[in-house]
């Protein structure tokens, strides 16, 4: 088998040309990136942050904004995954208001498992607690296993 170098060379081009196509093609089905050139309060106004960003070395998106929305979300108003902020929405969420299979908060939580202040879940533990289990203080409880303090 012996190819000539004029066809080893195109063929080498050819396979690099579909290399680059794969490689953004990859990038662009699994990550998107966008940010708000404005900001408020030192942060962008919006920031999306979703899949790996091979460039910065991120495994996985952590989006930082008053509005974030990412795989990890940390903002004022936060949706992601993990979600942290003063309202908080996802997987597992943490802020004043949260709504998440782990919801954590000190006013309102909503979730499969919720604790914080007002929650209500399958699980609720709080001040006042409405749920499967709710655990509260006592001074307000609905649930089908209410556990309070005597």
């Amino acid at each position: 088998m012996s190819d000539s170098r004029e066809d080893l060379e195109a063929r080498v081009e050819k396979l690099e040309h579909e290399l680059q196509v794969e490689q953004h093609s990859h990038k662009a089905k699994k990550s998107v990136r966008a940010r708000s050139h404005k900001k408020l309060l030192g942060l962008p106004l919006y920031d999306v942050a979703i899949g790996p960003d091979f460039e910065s070395g991120e495994a996985r998106g952590h989006a930082k904004g008053i509005f974030a929305i990412g795989d990890q979300a940390t903002g004022v108003i936060a949706v992601g995954g993990i979600a942290q902020g003063g309202v908080a929405i996802g997987g597992l969420a943490c802020g004043l208001l949260s709504l998440g299979g782990c919801a954590f908060g000190l006013l309102g939580v909503v979730g499969g498992v919720a604790l914080g202040g007002f929650a209500y879940g399958g699980v609720a533990i709080g001040l006042k607690a409405i749920g499967g289990v709710a655990v509260d203080p006592g001074w307000f409880s609905n649930a089908q296993l209410p556990i309070t303090k005597p």
